[in-house]
C-alpha cells in the first residue's frame, strides 16, 4: 500500500500550524493588552501567510508522494498491405511485489472497422531478457474500429524497466497500451 505522506511530514505540518497559532495568539493578546490596532493587523497577517505557507508546503509533500499516473502509449502497427509487425513498449515499474494491470486495445485504421477475430501475441520481459509472462490471446471485434481489450496482470519481482513485446497483426493500425500501477 502506498502512503501519500510520511508521518514525519505530517508532524512537520502540525508543528508549523502550532507555531503559527502561538505567534498569532501572542500578537493578538499583545494587541488587546496594549490597545494597539497594528498588532492585530500583524496577527492577522501571521495567520494568513503562515497557513498559506503551510498549505503550499503540504501540497508539495503530497505531490512528491502521490500515486503515479497510469502509463499510456500506442504501439504502431504495420503499414497497409503488409503483414504483421513486432513492436516494443518500454515502461518503468516502481512497486515491486505489487500486482500491476495492463490493458491492450487493438484499433483498426481510421477509415476501417474492426473485422474478424485476431490474435495479439505479447511477451513481457525484464531488460535482462528474463520473461515475466507470455500469451497469445484471440480478440473479437468490439464497436467501430476497436477490438475488445485484452487485460492481464503481473507482479514484478523487482522495480525497474520492463519491455512489452507485441506482435501486431495486419489490419491493426495500433495497439493502445495502458499500464496501471497499484493504488
Amino acid at each position: 500500500m502506498m502512503v501519500w505522506m510520511e508521518t514525519q511530514d505530517v508532524l512537520k505540518l502540525v508543528a508549523m500550524a502550532a507555531v503559527d497559532a502561538v505567534a498569532f495568539l501572542v500578537f493578538w493578546l499583545l494587541a488587546l493588552r496594549t490597545g494597539n490596532p497594528k498588532l492585530k493587523k500583524i496577527a492577522k497577517y501571521i495567520v494568513v501567510f503562515g497557513f498559506a505557507y503551510i498549505a503550499m508546503y503540504g501540497y508539495v509533500l503530497y505531490e512528491m508522494n502521490a500515486p503515479r499516473p497510469d502509463f499510456v502509449t500506442d504501439a504502431v502497427g504495420p503499414a497497409r498491405g503488409t503483414g504483421s509487425v513486432s513492436s516494443e513498449v518500454s515502461f518503468h515499474v516502481v512497486e515491486a511485489g505489487e500486482i500491476h494491470h495492463v490493458e491492450l486495445t487493438p484499433r483498426a485504421d481510421a477509415e476501417a472497422t474492426a473485422k474478424g477475430t485476431i490474435e495479439v501475441p505479447y511477451k513481457l520481459e525484464y531488460k535482462s531478457g528474463k520473461i515475466l509472462l507470455e500469451a497469445a490471446p484471440s480478440v473479437e471485434p468490439a464497436e467501430g474500429r476497436q477490438w475488445r481489450t485484452v487485460s492481464f496482470a503481473f507482479t514484478p519481482e523487482a522495480s525497474g524497466d520492463l519491455i512489452l513485446k507485441l506482435q501486431i497483426p495486419a489490419g491493426v493500425d495500433m495497439v493502445h497500451v495502458v499500464v496501471k500501477e497499484p493504488r
